[in-house]
């Protein structure tokens, strides 16, 4: 059981920094009053290298604020390219590329570009960052022809787009600040909601984007007597009451003794006949996430006793039939093409290194655990494994150019090195969730 770990997957690292980059100061964009002044320069692929805000007066403006370092960002760029493509007539479209000290992002973006097909213009200027304190990524800015603020969030849809564009009210994910104190449990003190007297409680509530969103590492306490867990699908809850865990994933550091990355499946099977319940949508919220909250008399609960309260709570509040069976599911096994390969690849001499960025991996003198660690990575969530089958027992030098978000892409430049990275299939435990 790991009711407790620090996740270091790219999910918890950006809402880690997505509640501290939203503590706004001065002067900041606000839903509804018109936006603060700003200047864009160093701007590419536009027909000006510098633009003001009353420059894009008269038309929509799409401001994307992205970084070398945030996952997700390059994995919205075909979205909104397309975004773009769509709404090219009335939306003009501004990605904003935070400079970096090693003043690496703009021969990123060209990769990206190059790769992805994009027509985006990009401005590389960290004063807009500076201005607004965007340090934090994604955050997409919505203003209208008037100058006026429409949509402060992470993400947005073509639908949700039209819909703020014809003056409808379209429900994101906002980027407000969230009253929301983790030292104290969910609803006490008006703490996310109004509060009530208790002494034991455990508490299913249905999510939604007026309540705060902490689906952080499982925040269980046997000292102070809670664990809650705030904005959580329903399979990572069962996972929770089931097998002690809401996620696993690769790590690099040591790839085989988490016991249940490879032997558990991440998500579970659903045979209901409503799956209405499992469809989780965070930034829409027009589908179902939940809080949990459990409160308990410190020094009178053990982890099994908590885990056995929340597969009750979930059997009364669903009904559904729990079950943990072994099967063949899928996962991606890294092999060499053919077995001479092998040598190719042995490190020489000399320190080990390792540097790395979103398109492009050096390693020397390394695990290959460690190349396969930053591809699992770079692709997460993804509910299939990485798994070592190489039989490689000596560091490596390898180098890799390619987009690590694409995973084509990457077996593509892993087939160069003599590496094969394929789907297959084997026997997992896989949490089985049906009607009774």
């Amino acid at each position: 059981m790991k009711l407790s770990r620090n996740l270091l997957t790219s999910t918890i690292v950006f809402f880690l920094l997505l509640q501290q980059a939203f503590a706004f100061k001065g002067e900041n964009p606000v839903i509804g009053k018109p936006c603060p002044q700003f200047t864009l320069k160093n701007i590419k692929y536009y027909h000006k290298k510098e633009a003001s805000l009353k420059d894009f007066k008269g038309k929509w403006l799409l401001l994307d604020f992205w970084n070398k370092n945030c996952v997700v960002c390059v994995k919205t760029f075909p979205k909104t390219n397309s975004l773009r493509k769509q709404f090219k007539d009335s939306v003009d479209f501004i990605l904003v590329g935070r400079q970096d000290k090693e003043n690496e992002i703009e021969q990123l973006f060209e990769k990206f570009r190059s790769k992805m097909n994009l027509d985006l213009p990009c401005s590389f200027d960290s004063s807009l960052v500076k201005q607004w304190e965007y340090y934090a990524n994604p955050v997409v800015v919505v203003i209208d022809p008037d100058g006026i603020v429409r949509a402060l969030t992470t993400s947005i849809d073509s639908t949700s787009l039209r819909r703020l564009m014809h003056g409808e009210s379209v429900n994101l994910y906002g980027i407000e600040e969230k009253k929301y104190d983790e030292s104290i449990p969910f609803l006490v003190n008006n703490n996310g909601a109004p509060d009530s007297v208790f002494l034991y409680r455990s508490l299913i509530s249905v999510w939604t984007t007026s309540t705060p969103y902490y689906n952080m590492p499982i925040k269980l306490s046997l000292q102070t007597g809670k664990l809650e867990e705030l904005g959580i699908s329903l399979q990572k809850l069962y996972n929770l009451a089931y097998i002690g865990d809401t996620y696993w994933s690769f790590t690099p550091s040591y790839p085989w003794q988490d016991t249940l990355y490879g032997n558990y499946c991440l998500e579970p099977i659903v045979e209901v006949t409503d799956k209405s319940n499992f469809e989780a949508d965070r930034n829409t919220g027009r589908r179902k996430l939940f809080c949990y909250s459990q409160v308990f008399p410190k020094g009178n609960a053990t982890e099994l006793s908590v885990r056995s309260t929340i597969q009750k709570d979930l059997q009364s509040c669903f009904g559904y039939n729990v079950t943990i069976k072994t099967k063949k599911m899928p996962y991606w096994r890294l092999t060499f093409l053919k077995e001479e390969y092998k040598d190719s690849l042995r490190a020489k001499r000399g320190p080990q290194s390792v540097s790395q960025t979103h398109a492009q991996f050096k390693g020397k003198n390394i695990p290959i655990s460690s190349l396969l660690g930053q591809i699992a990575f770079k692709n997460e969530p993804n509910i299939a494994p990485f798994i070592d089958e190489t039989g490689v027992d000596f560091n490596i030098d390898i180098e890799l150019n390619c987009i690590f978000t694409d995973i084509n892409d990457v077996k593509s430049s892993l087939l160069k090195k003599g590496l094969l990275l394929e789907k297959s299939e084997k026997e997992m435990k896989v949490l089985v969730i049906s009607n009774n």
